[in-house]
């Protein structure tokens, strides 16, 4: 299930009245890491030094899978956050920024080993609580440091809840189609009550029109629009707003705030303009890549563009994020990380004997030839140097077999994988994930 920013609309509210919020701890650890992050994961970025009043707060639109919302039976690992917002309101400048971010984003999690979707965040976790941290660590990441202050987690029942809530919209649907629902809609002018508000939103593979992330995403903002200019003129759906969430906080809807901080400033949600509100989408490329898998290899120029309009701040570009590189990955580099990986295992057994000190350093020494290879193969994909990964791996090889000779390792050296990369343990350290 998939549903995303245009829902925002209809929990701005959320966001606005809670913006005297003191915001969450920061989970700075460090700046960008010149490791390849495959290898080693990512740390937060140290946070910008921003000079304008400004709270950020992540909006997750998630699907549970089969899983009883609500209760102990939430499988994080069958959990998606198939729609990633960011609003930031920028109380010196009185305006809300809305920046949406495509859900097959390729990235790094934060402290995580291997390479993944951005939904993927959220089930890189052992909990519930621990996935929306993994989720705001990695937007973070991908906003160079800015790490959202609070979250708010909607659910497609909770989409549908408050879309009839407020009576539904008038739209002008832009495509016939048939909704995940089974409902059938006509294109022109429709009035839609929450499960069309829901069908709409959550329309990819099924549209007739665009069936794709950008495709879903740009009507979404139509929704969006459509919803937020009902609030607009009936400034009194804001109070109904607030007692849908009061009352399906903690099952149907999740965050870090309670309802009456929510309601604390209800007035600057009414003040609202229309002229206040900017809006942004992180795209890139979206392509296939790494066997049969889409993703979105976002334009590193706009994602700097962005943040410096958003935040007033320059942010690094992200190292290992092109689809070029993705592609070297699949067919030769994620061997050379199978190697490295089972050479630590190797290296470790040798160390905790303590009687091969010549060959554990020189294995040693074979990885960090290995892991200054990858590292400059990140920008420069020449055959020369993607040649200089080969070597180097060859050398690691040899180096590992000697070792075992020495030491008599026991494991049986499988160099070649068996699994598809995601599933490998060896590449991805959360391998057991539903990447549907």
């Amino acid at each position: 299930m998939q549903f995303g920013k245009s829902l925002l609309s209809l929990c701005l509210i959320i966001v606005l009245v809670c913006s005297c919020l003191p915001a969450l701890a920061d989970a700075n650890s460090g700046y960008l890491s010149a490791a390849p992050y495959i290898l080693e994961p990512p740390a937060l970025p140290e946070r910008p030094n921003i000079s304008h009043d400004i709270v950020t707060f992540l909006m997750l639109g998630v699907d549970f899978g089969i899983q009883t919302v609500g209760t102990d039976k939430i499988d994080i690992r069958n959990c998606h956050t198939d729609s990633v917002i960011l609003i930031v309101l920028d109380q010196t400048d009185q305006r809300v920024s809305l920046i949406s971010f495509p859900r097959d984003t390729m990235t790094y999690v934060v402290g995580v080993r291997g390479l993944y979707k951005l939904n993927n965040a959220f089930n890189c976790a052992d909990s519930f609580e621990a996935g929306i941290g993994r989720t705001m660590d990695t937007v973070g990441f991908l906003m160079g440091g800015i790490r959202p202050d609070h979250y708010v987690l909607l659910t497609p029942s909770f989409v549908q809840t408050i879309g009839d809530a407020i009576g539904g919209v008038d739209l002008n649907v832009e495509m016939s189609y048939t909704g995940q629902t089974g409902v059938r809609y006509a294109k022109g002018l429709q009035h839609l009550n929450g499960l069309g508000i829901m069908d709409y939103a959550r329309a990819r593979k099924n549209a007739t029109v665009n069936p794709d992330d950008y495709g879903r995403t740009a009507r979404q903002r139509q929704l969006m629009t459509a919803l937020y200019q009902k609030l607009i003129d009936r400034p009194e759906l804001l109070e109904t707003v607030l007692d849908t969430i009061a009352a399906h906080l903690g099952s149907l809807v999740f965050s870090d705030m309670t309802v009456y901080d929510m309601r604390f400033l209800l007035p600057i949600a009414e003040a609202l303009s229309r002229d206040a509100i900017w809006d942004y989408a992180m795209t890139g490329e979206l392509a296939m890549a790494m066997k049969f898998w889409n993703f979105s290899f976002l334009d590193q120029a706009k994602r700097q563009s962005i943040i410096q309009e958003v935040y007033g701040v320059q942010v690094e570009k992200l190292p290992y994020y092109k689809h070029a590189y993705a592609n070297y990955l699949y067919q030769h580099g994620f061997e050379a990380i199978r190697v490295l990986m089972i050479s630590e295992d190797a290296a470790v057994y040798a160390e905790a004997l303590g009687t091969a000190g010549k060959e554990a350093q020189a294995l040693r020494e074979a990885q960090e030839a290995v892991k200054a290879a990858l590292s400059e193969v990140r920008e420069d994909l020449s055959t020369s140097a993607t040649n200089q990964v080969t070597k180097k791996q060859n050398a690691l090889k040899l180096a590992v077999k000697q070792l075992r000779d020495k030491t008599g390792y026991p494991e049986k050296l499988s160099w070649a994988a068996t699994l598809n990369w995601y599933e490998d343990p060896l590449i991805n350290e959360y391998s057991g994930i539903d990447w549907r």
